[in-house]
């Protein structure tokens, strides 16, 4: 689907990350929503949820002065039919 952004944190904060699929899914009746989170080595997926067209993530973790990339593999079951969407966003951890 697309690149979300970039995330700043320090190394001890758990933050969460919000992915609406709202556009994606319209007015449709969802079957259901099914995230294959890829963490990267060094940080942390502390918990993660869907809720109605939103998938919540809370990440942790990471160590001051890397970046690391994050990738969400989303199947989206509509009418026995499945879409893949691919998500990614970069986290920053820098202590300020």
């Amino acid at each position: 689907m697309s690149i979300i952004g970039t995330i700043n944190k320090q190394p001890r904060e758990i933050l969460p990350v919000d992915i609406d699929y709202a556009k994606v899914i319209g007015s449709r009746t969802v079957d259901s929503i099914t995230p294959t989170i890829e963490t990267p080595t060094g940080m942390t997926l502390a918990s993660s949820s869907v809720t109605g067209s939103v998938v919540q993530l809370y990440i942790s973790g990471g160590t001051t002065g890397n970046t690391y990339k994050w990738t969400l593999l989303t199947d989206i079951v509509i009418g026995g039919k499945t879409s893949r969407l691919e998500d990614e966003f970069t986290v920053i951890v820098e202590e300020t």
